[in-house]
């Protein structure tokens, strides 16, 4: 059951921090079409990728841990929470910075 559970979390995790990677993506690539006029907002965001592709890093390991056993499964379901909560607390930080 705690598999299931692991699991569960780690694909939420994956899709949450890819989501937020290809947002932030998206962003940085309207930036730099804009020219000059954009360029400190790309250079923003591409200040704020680090973090989000940590957390996508921290998503495919939590993934990964979900294949052994309980212990590993535990440690997917915490390193998976905490890489959804990062890369989600990055995109609301952007979204509110560029309302």
């Amino acid at each position: 059951m705690i598999d299931l559970i692991a699991t569960i979390v780690a694909i939420v995790s994956l899709v949450v921090a890819g989501g937020s990677a290809a947002y932030l993506l998206m962003m940085k690539s309207a930036a730099k079409q804009k020219g000059a006029a954009g360029a400190a907002i790309a250079a923003d965001v591409g200040r704020r990728m680090k973090p989000v592709l940590v957390a996508l890093a921290g998503a495919v390991v939590a993934l990964l841990l979900t294949y052994g056993g309980a212990v590993p499964d535990i440690l997917g379901i915490i390193l998976g929470g905490g890489s959804a909560a990062v890369a989600g607390n990055a995109i609301a930080a952007v979204r509110k910075d560029y309302k």
